[in-house]
């Protein structure tokens, strides 16, 4: 037995308005937040630019030298600004 799927679509303001209302509503929610990109890295996207352990990543957050971003309500994904890392060290700075 197959499940028919019905597609709606809104025929009055008044139904945009609330499917719009919805969405906005959903984007809202703590659970549906969407996944930083861009300015923000992964704590193994910083451990490779700063080629360090998870280990020693976890020691700079306890040490208070980065702050992390939680966005997820249950703490699970892990965040670290772009900005934060890359002023660790002077522009002018060359490892050798």
């Amino acid at each position: 037995m197959q499940k028919a799927t019905i597609e709606f679509t809104p025929s009055t303001n008044f139904e945009k308005f609330v499917l719009a209302s919805l969405a906005e509503i959903k984007r809202q929610l703590p659970n549906n937040q969407p996944t930083p990109t861009g300015d923000y890295l992964t704590p193994t996207e910083v451990c490779s630019i700063l080629k360090i352990s998870k280990g020693k990543f976890y020691q700079f957050i306890n040490d208070g030298v980065l702050t992390t971003i939680k966005p997820d309500p249950k703490g699970r994904k892990t965040y670290v600004l772009r900005s934060q890392v890359e002023n660790l060290f002077p522009k002018d700075f060359v490892k050798r």
